[in-house]
């Protein structure tokens, strides 16, 4: 066998031994040393014992492998957390459909996470849809949207609960049965009354002067906290 070859077959086991989690490389450290031991123990103590070791160290590696992976587990989500949050805090800014896509998607993954809290402030959103976002298994969205573009933004059955959309957009964005919950839309811009009787609630919200006397006088039940239905969340 020429020395290439030789060189070439260690450089993939050390590759493979690389690759291999550290718990379960030093379940195989151990094997390999008591197998050592094993086979050059003169005082045969080992070799007396030898099944229940490799039993033991069966056992052991098994609970090994199950923590490696759930601590691999954990590990990738808070790395998606923090990767899709810094994607997010790229994209702001960036007044493009495709800042719009990228944010919505992030987003939904984030919410699939059980994140909800999302600084979306001054972030392009024009057109998003954050229905099905907000809606999946009861999710709340908690968000900050200030200065945020949700021109022509379909908000339907979208929970925003504690979110900070001052200075917003809203020209023609889409309230139906839009959950507004200790929310901030004041100094929202071009949202209109006609906007808000879409919503199911604006419950202990803020909102314009002008836009609170309107809801105060013609529709009262806005400013009620909304019943809860069966599978979602307040």
């Amino acid at each position: 066998m020429g020395t290439k070859k030789i060189l070439t077959k260690i450089k993939r086991i050390l590759n493979f031994i690389w690759e291999i989690p550290e718990a379960i490389f030093a379940v195989l450290l151990i094997a390999i040393v008591l197998l050592f031991l094993y086979i050059f123990d003169s005082s045969k103590f080992i070799q007396d014992h030898f099944p229940g070791l490799w039993l033991d160290i069966a056992v052991f590696g098994v609970l090994i492998v199950i923590y490696q992976k759930i601590t691999d587990k954990r590990r990738e989500k808070k790395n998606n957390i923090t990767r899709w949050l810094e994607e997010i805090d790229d994209f702001r800014d960036w007044k493009d459909p495709e800042a719009t896509y990228r944010i919505v998607g992030n987003i939904y993954r984030l919410n699939k996470y059980d994140v909800s809290e999302i600084d979306l402030s001054y972030c392009f959103l024009k057109n998003a849809f954050f229905g099905t976002a907000s809606r999946e298994k009861g999710k709340v969205v908690k968000v900050n949207l200030k200065g945020a573009d949700l021109s022509y933004a379909d908000l339907t059955n979208a929970y925003f609960i504690l979110a900070d959309l001052r200075g917003a957009i809203m020209k023609g964005a889409i309230l139906q049965e839009t959950y507004f919950e200790l929310s901030d839309l004041s100094d929202a811009k071009h949202l209109t009354i006609e906007q808000l009787v879409q919503a199911k609630t604006l419950y202990m919200s803020k909102l314009d002067p002008q836009l609170e006397v309107l809801v105060k006088k013609k529709h009262p039940h806005l400013l009620e906290e909304a019943k809860q239905e069966d599978g979602k969340e307040e």
